[in-house]
């Protein structure tokens, strides 16, 4: 799967290409790119018991979830800015959709190979034929082939992500 490089660059892409024609609304733009990286953090749970990938790629990858959030997101942002609110929740939706297509973009050496994108009414996992984004290697990361595997992956999405996020960022400022 990919970093949060790539998810991070693709919230902020979505929130400067939406919001063309206004000023920088810090808050919003937070919450895009937490929403970008929000299914990732699946990874806690299992990082704190000893098995970085036991809940991995399943639920928090999946379209159900994105909606739930995007949801979520509504209900939250409407106590703080009630004329924003679905606004925000569709970019929070987007940025979490984001993240899937990253995703099932992304090489996935594990077993099942891919996301449970239409979970809970499919287990089965998806991956792209084609991967455009190389997996993040998150044992022995402190050795030689790890981290040059790891900054490989990490040129590549930024090289990816970083053309269309820096255009977007081009066209906010010349609006």
């Amino acid at each position: 799967m990919a970093s949060p490089i790539a998810h991070s660059l693709a919230g902020a892409l979505i929130y400067f290409t939406a919001n063309r024609q206004q000023p920088i609304r810090w808050p919003e733009l937070f919450a895009v790119i937490i929403a970008a990286n929000l299914a990732d953090f699946d990874l806690i749970p299992g990082i704190l018991l000893g098995e970085h990938s036991m809940f991995h790629r399943t639920f928090s990858h999946s379209l159900f979830t994105a909606l739930a959030v995007a949801t979520a997101g509504y209900f939250i942002w409407r106590r703080f800015e009630p004329g924003q609110a679905l606004r925000v929740s569709f970019l929070i939706g987007l940025a979490l959709v984001s993240q899937l297509l990253i995703d099932w973009l992304s090489y996935d050496p594990t077993v099942p190979q891919g996301i449970a994108v239409f979970w809970p009414f499919s287990h089965e996992y998806y991956m792209a034929n084609n991967t455009l984004f190389l997996n993040i290697e998150r044992d022995n990361v402190t050795t030689l082939p790890v981290i040059k595997h790891n900054m490989k992956a990490a040129a590549i999405e930024l090289l990816v992500m970083g053309g269309p996020f820096l255009w977007a960022l081009w066209r906010f400022r010349h609006r």
